[in-house]
C-alpha cells in the first residue's frame, strides 16, 4: 500500500469534470465541501 501525503494528492484527474456525492454518511457533507473548496465542481 503507498501512502500519498496531502503535498503530493492533486485533483487533476477531476478537474472540468461534475463531481456529485450521493448517499453520503457523516462525514460526505464535510468531505464535499473541502472538494468544493479544492476547486472541484
Amino acid at each position: 500500500m503507498d501512502l500519498i501525503h496531502d503535498n503530493a494528492a492533486t485533483f487533476d484527474a477531476l478537474q472540468g469534470k461534475t463531481v456529485a456525492i450521493i448517499g453520503y454518511g457523516a462525514q460526505g457533507r464535510n468531505q464535499a465541501l473541502c472538494m468544493r473548496d479544492c476547486g472541484v465542481q
